[in-house]
């Protein structure tokens, strides 16, 4: 159970953990609470891409007709996140993993794009501006050279409110936690593999304006300030698309958080 808009300090937080709802009794969690929708949504939201990340790992090693022993080892492998989803074959990991598995097979590919098996990060590149730009592989590999791997432990914060840029930073795997602090409320998003991250402040050279941390073991591609110099002297073209992919990237990430703004006002 998730509960939102429930603070220990209000009189219904009070009165629920009067009658003993925050405790935990034997094998069952107390339910989670949290101040605002947002964040019980995101925990939700959480939950459903821990068990995605899960399947998706395992389908890449095994193949569509797996043997009955390989389907065993899936159930083994499920994360658990409550004391009852491995008894009485729990509906709720069940609803999970069925979750996962439509996601899963809504988004695979009638056949795997040729560039999946290149060295990264161009795998990752095009896997992140697919939708906004048309540039092909061979165009985009002029920029790989410029990025740098870096891997981040969980709970490792990357940047902080008010720091410089340090990069543009490609999400390889793992979850990381952005939070943003508005007038209207904090507002929180999770930043999954194959994704972008820190793109405004990077490219128009402004403080960052959002706290980002590791929710698990990251790894990411950076494009750092001096080597952006190096692809804007070097690679022009190359570094005027990228600008251009940044802004739209920037532009779905405002939308995000303006409508978060227009939900919470009203």
């Amino acid at each position: 159970m998730v509960l939102a808009n429930v603070t220990l300090s209000n009189e219904v937080g009070k009165a629920l953990e009067m009658v003993g709802l925050f405790v935990d009794e034997g094998e069952t969690p107390a339910p989670k609470v949290f101040e605002d929708l947002n964040a019980a949504l995101e925990s939700c939201e959480n939950d459903l891409l821990k068990v995605l990340h899960e399947k998706q790992r395992f389908s890449t090693h095994k193949p569509e007709d797996s043997p009955p022993v390989a389907i065993e080892q899936d159930q083994a492998n499920r994360p658990q996140t409550s004391p009852w989803d491995n008894a009485y074959g729990s509906p709720r990991q069940n609803f999970l993993h069925e979750a996962a598995t439509t996601a899963i097979t809504e988004t695979r590919e009638p056949e795997q794009p040729r560039w999946q098996g290149f060295k990264q990060p161009l795998p990752l590149l095009l896997q992140a501006f697919q939708d906004l730009t048309d540039k092909s592989e061979d165009f985009w590999f002029r920029a790989v050279r410029f990025f740098a791997k870096r891997d981040f432990v969980k709970g490792q914060m990357l940047y902080n409110r008010g720091d410089r840029p340090d990069g543009f930073y490609l999400l390889q795997s793992g979850i990381l936690r952005a939070e943003y602090f508005l007038d209207q409320g904090n507002y929180h998003e999770s930043i999954v593999g194959g994704t972008t991250c820190g793109e405004l402040p990077f490219f128009s050279e402004t403080e960052r304006t959002s706290r980002v941390v590791a929710e698990q073991e990251c790894v990411a591609w950076l494009l750092t300030p001096g080597k952006w110099d190096e692809l804007q002297e070097e690679e022009p073209e190359v570094a005027k698309e990228l600008l251009r992919v940044g802004l739209k990237l920037s532009a779905e990430r405002m939308n995000a958080i303006v409508n978060h703004v227009l939900i919470t006002a009203s």
